[in-house]
């Protein structure tokens, strides 16, 4: 009987630990939301821009919810707040920056404790801000800054390619990023930077062209990590020790 107990406390006890890893997986990979872009009217937490976002070194952004007088959401991104983005063809710079976040998303133990960037992009097909197809696939480059520490000002340049042809859809992207920031660091600047560059169609001198407006749209920036191996590894040895011994005891 004292045995049975025994046994019986070890399977709950390990019942237990392997819950607590999963708790503990699902923690250390939660998603911290940068970035939702509600409209200017319900933007609490942040203290400038649009929602912490500025067009620097880019012509114009916004909000694109259809709230007020902010544009209506693309095509495809209907149900979801976006921020419009209008790069300019050759130097398109948007840039966060940690004092506009007063929820403190841009402090630097956050990224260190995360590793992806994530967003959600969208770039039309039609009308005044359309997006020409044949721009094709382009670089989109995340640079990653922070400064005022004890490391001074450190930048990490991070870079995926983008397929801009695929158009009216939502298209996520995922650019890694390694966590290894100054924890002393007080400031953070994180710049986006995609630049179509010349296409005949945006071209004064073509008599059928149409004004270089595009409009690249974005909503939905996260940050999340990826579980170690290790871990990963672990949780599943546990829970694989925790099936046996139930199987024992069935």
């Amino acid at each position: 009987m004292f045995d049975k107990k025994v046994k019986a406390i070890g399977v709950s006890m390990l019942g237990a630990f392997a819950g607590m890893a999963l708790l503990g997986s699902s923690a250390a990979s939660a998603n911290v939301l940068l970035n939702d872009f509600v409209s200017q009217a319900s933007n609490g937490g942040y203290y400038g821009g649009t929602q912490g976002w500025f067009p620097y070194g880019a012509i114009t952004m916004g909000f694109a919810d259809g709230v007020g007088s902010d544009p209506a959401p693309p095509a495809g991104g209907a149900g979801y707040s976006w921020a419009y983005m209008e790069p300019g063809q050759y130097y398109g710079h948007f840039t966060a920056q940690n004092w506009a976040y007063g929820n403190n998303d841009l402090a630097v133990g956050v990224w260190n404790a995360n590793s992806e960037y994530t967003a959600d992009l969208i770039f039309p097909s039609s009308g005044a801000h359309e997006w020409l197809a044949s721009v094709g696939t382009i670089p989109l480059t995340l640079d990653i800054q922070f400064g005022g520490g004890a490391m001074g000002t450190v930048d990490q340049l991070d870079m995926i390619n983008v397929n801009t042809s695929v158009q009216d859809t939502i298209i996520p992207i995922t650019i890694p990023y390694t966590p290894n920031f100054d924890p002393t660091a007080t400031f953070a600047n994180i710049t986006m930077e995609i630049s179509p560059g010349y296409q005949y169609g945006w071209d004064s001198s073509n008599p059928n062209g149409i004004p270089y407006a595009a409009y690249m749209y974005m909503s939905n920036v996260q940050l999340q990590s990826v579980p170690e191996p290790a871990t990963l590894g672990a949780l599943g040895t546990g829970l694989t020790m925790l099936m046996i011994r139930r199987r024992r005891h069935a």
